[in-house]
Order: C-alpha cells, then sequence, then structure tokens
C-alpha cells in the first residue's frame, strides 16, 4: 500500500504514514509516478467533455465555477476546469465526487457554505486562519496552496469556522 501524500510505501495495517505523517484512510490505489491511465475501483470517470478519468485520493480540493467543474489535484499545476454539455452532467459529477471522497476520508471532508461551494478533504488542510476584517477563512491545502472562503457575515464565518475547527480536531 501506498501513502495518498507523499507515495512511500506504507505497511497494510499503517494508521500513519511513516515518512510523513499523513493519515492513511484506507488503500487508495495510489502508486508513485503513476500517471492513474488506467481505472481502478476507486476512481471517477467524469462525464466532461473530453470525458475523464480521476483518482479521487489525488483530488486536494474541487469547487463549481459557471465555466465547470474546477478540480485541485496532485501533481498538477493549479485547477483543472472540467467543461459540460449540460448543466445536470456537471452537478452528477460533482455528487459522485463528493460521494467517492466522503468514502476515501470517511465523512472528514468539508464542504465551505462560501461561493462555489468549496469541498477540501480534512487531511489534505495543513493551517487554517480566520481574517475577520476580510470575512473569509484562509486555508493552506496541501498541494493547492494557500485558498480563502469569503463570507457575506461576521456570524457566518465564525459558524463555519467552529464547524471547520470542529472537524479538524477529529483527527
Amino acid at each position: 500500500m501506498f501513502c495518498s501524500k507523499c507515495g512511500n510505501t506504507v505497511q497494510d495495517q499503517a494508521q500513519f504514514c511513516e515518512s510523513c505523517g499523513n493519515p492513511i484512510l484506507e488503500n487508495t490505489g495510489f502508486v508513485p509516478g503513476s500517471n492513474f491511465s488506467g481505472t481502478t475501483s476507486r476512481d471517477i470517470v467524469l462525464r466532461s467533455i473530453p470525458p475523464m478519468i480521476i483518482n479521487p485520493a489525488r483530488v486536494a480540493m474541487f469547487t463549481v465555477k459557471p465555466q465547470g467543474l474546477a478540480v485541485e489535484m496532485d501533481g498538477v499545476w493549479g485547477e483543472t476546469i472540467f467543461h459540460y454539455a449540460t448543466q445536470q452532467d456537471m452537478m452528477n459529477d460533482c455528487t459522485a465526487l463528493y460521494a467517492a471522497l466522503q468514502e476515501l476520508t470517511r465523512s472528514r471532508l468539508m464542504q465551505f457554505l462560501s461561493e462555489g461551494a468549496p469541498v477540501v478533504p480534512i487531511y489534505r488542510m495543513t493551517r487554517i486562519y480566520l481574517n475577520e476584517w476580510w470575512k473569509r477563512i484562509e486555508v493552506d491545502v496541501d498541494q493547492a496552496g494557500r485558498k480563502w472562503f469569503e463570507y457575506p457575515t461576521t456570524e457566518a464565518l465564525y459558524a463555519e469556522y467552529n464547524k471547520l475547527a470542529s472537524l479538524m480536531n477529529q483527527i
């Protein structure tokens, strides 16, 4: 079995990677240097144009944008936007990707209530900041850099921050 963060070999029963300390959630099918060209039982086939296959273990975060589903993945600089012929196809893929990440992380997943409803696996978050002045939560996401999520009110900001802090304390 391999660590989904650093790619090092870990023992089958390990709960954490001995090299980087990443929690080992389950066998994700990650193989170092692989381009995931074949499918595994964990891969998601997106109905995008053109159709794509992605492994949820490589997803650092995703969000819905007007032009399509934006996904930040390991080994890819910046976000990749998957375009769709219909809004329904995009929403179906969004639902399927969310469900796959929920299964992979054992429901340790944060869907922010800011624009685009960004989704980030909790184990990918390395640091969180509360920026009351700008009414945003800033998050350092492994393999995706610093992201921020804006809120219309301070009350909404604190409610979301408290939810996130609670989820992160469960790890």
